[in-house]
């Protein structure tokens, strides 16, 4: 029996492990650089987010496209991805649909 309560304890450490790397890598997401972007933001988000940052203003869907040489389809896609990463918002109630940084970013 002593060896089940190796093992127990060997997986109870390796899942405490686990969760702090877990936290951690959550944390270093989440950190910004000069409080702009995540890490690891691919060139298009990246883009997309600069363009919604240099305008200073709501943008929709076609200008962040136009900005950035990108189909529209493409870009909402990329937009979309940033509103996960809680850098961006879709403007609520804004006819026509607009973005716009999050406060945070």
């Amino acid at each position: 029996m002593e060896a089940g309560h190796a093992f127990a304890r060997f997986f109870t450490q390796l899942a405490r492990a686990a969760d702090e790397l877990a936290a951690e890598l959550t944390r270093q997401e989440a950190a910004t650089d000069d409080g702009a972007t995540l890490a690891g933001l691919g060139s298009r988000q990246r883009q997309a987010f600069d363009a919604l940052r240099a305008a200073r203003r709501d943008l929709k869907t076609g200008e962040i496209a136009d900005a950035i040489h990108y189909d529209f389809s493409n870009c909402w896609m990329t937009l979309r991805r940033l509103e996960q990463l809680r850098l961006v918002e879709l403007v609520p109630g804004s006819r026509p649909q607009r973005w716009r940084l999050l406060s945070s970013s």
